[in-house]
């Protein structure tokens, strides 16, 4: 397992895989833990059991090595994104399902599920719900990115700059969602 493009399951649903040599205990709190989570994803707490609340920070500005400039096309978005969450199922270091908020009222849902694989772990993550969301190619790049940079940090590499692998993965997926041929 280790599809580095997500794929769309149906209509409405997005997959990642990653093997990451690292075992679910470790890749875990990367997830939950706060100071972690916003250096490949997004800040915020998170109440941990089922029916908790959950904020997303994003400030993906903050994920850029020096230089690396939003895009032209998105210079008019703020700095800092911010999303509410709930959390819908919670099995530590198994796997964490939420909801998501976006700013305009519609929700999509998120499962991470972490599997040990000998030393490693299988990520997977999968979003739900895309129909009511737009931009299909915009959120696939966008977890792309996202996690790129999570296996980089969590085994302590350099993560590639943000701003730059979304622009070259935003091409790949264009405007459906599906990694071009």
């Amino acid at each position: 397992m280790n599809m580095r493009n997500g794929v769309m399951a149906d209509p409405d649903t997005l997959v990642f895989e990653r093997r990451i040599d690292i075992a679910p205990e470790a890749l875990w709190s990367w997830i939950v833990d706060p100071g972690k989570r916003a250096k490949w994803l997004a800040g915020g707490e998170w109440e941990l059991h089922p029916g908790g609340h959950l904020e997303f920070i994003f400030r993906n500005g903050d994920l850029c090595a020096p230089g690396d400039l939003i895009p032209a096309k998105y210079a008019g978005n703020p700095d800092e994104v911010r999303f509410a969450g709930k959390m819908i199922a919670i099995d530590k270091p198994h796997h964490v399902e939420f909801a998501m908020f976006e700013p305009d009222g519609t929700k999509s849902r998120v499962r991470i599920e972490l599997v040990q694989d000998g030393a490693a772990t299988c990520l997977r993550l999968t979003q739900y719900d895309l129909s009511g969301l737009s931009g299909a190619g915009g959120i696939a790049a966008g977890w792309h990115t996202h996690l790129d940079i999570f296996s980089a940090v969590a085994a302590g590499e350099t993560p590639p700059s943000f701003w730059t692998r979304f622009g070259e993965l935003e091409a790949v997926y264009g405007e459906c969602g599906k990694p071009a041929a």
